[in-house]
């Protein structure tokens, strides 16, 4: 748990300590850390290291999706290997989502969604269809790239809120 912070002299020491930015109390936040005391919700904003944490589950959820895909490609043909890559994005998403929300949970389960989805599509115009495909054409199917990302998020904002509601 980390240390609440009420003055510059504790906020330098807050920093030094902990290797965060500065230290800002705030009623009542829907993510980050928190320390009730007398019905007050107190927490830090989250640093860099909270970031990298949640950049690194999204791209673990991005190349699971990207790995689903290249294995249904090799071994199937490509109508059935974006209908598996559909009905798996979710399956993954949730699984890494729930690993996020139970370990670390450093953001709340709408900015998660909304940052895993967010980095999938960037991943998917910058790395998949410049680099690897040579064309945007992949951003016209539905089944192979909107509807999965639709379920990404889904499925990340319903475990967040799920674990949110369990306490976990």
């Amino acid at each position: 748990m980390k240390t609440i912070v009420l003055n510059e002299t504790l906020n330098r020491y807050c920093f030094l300590k902990f290797r965060t930015s500065l230290c800002i109390v705030y009623f009542e936040s829907p993510s980050a850390s928190h320390i009730k005391t007398g019905g007050i919700k107190w927490r830090m904003d989250p640093g860099v290291k909270e970031y990298f944490v949640l950049f690194v589950h999204a791209f673990v959820l991005w190349a699971l999706c990207g790995a689903v895909m290249a294995m249904g490609q090799a071994m199937t043909t490509m109508e059935n290997a974006l209908i598996a890559h559909a009905l798996a994005a979710p399956l993954i998403a949730a699984g890494v989502s729930a690993h996020y929300f139970y370990r670390f949970a450093y953001t709340g389960a709408l900015k998660t969604a909304l940052f895993f989805v967010g980095f999938v599509i960037f991943m998917d115009a910058f790395v998949v269809a410049l680099f690897i495909q040579n064309s945007f054409d992949m951003f016209y199917s539905l089944l192979g790239t909107w509807i999965p990302f639709a379920f990404i998020f889904m499925a990340t904002l319903f475990v967040g809120m799920k674990m949110k509601k369990q306490g976990k």
